[in-house]
């Protein structure tokens, strides 16, 4: 995770990015060095402001249904290319 400020603005001047995810590197990471498969999805809902639980709660829904379509069509690509050639699952 890159919590402080002069490593978030170094990397901020060498890559053109909006958001910076700062959960799913470590976990990923972790579940590479144990050998556990590991993917991360996730949905930018707000612009981390005093706002943004309420933006949350009132996209809820919305935001669920989205989520749950791309992991669903994530899981169905993932389990077409790497099972196609086996009889079961």
């Amino acid at each position: 995770p890159i919590t402080r400020l002069p490593a978030r603005q170094a990397l901020l001047s060498q890559v053109d990015a909006d958001i910076v995810d700062m959960e799913a590197g470590h976990l990923g990471r972790l579940a590479g060095e144990s050998g556990i498969p590991f993917i991360s999805f996730k949905v930018v809902s707000d612009n981390a402001n005093r706002l943004s639980w309420d933006t949350i709660k009132r996209n809820n829904d919305r935001l669920a249904g989205l989520l749950a379509a791309v992991v669903f069509d994530f899981i169905e690509f993932y389990v077409d290319e790497n099972y196609s050639n086996h009889t079961s699952i």
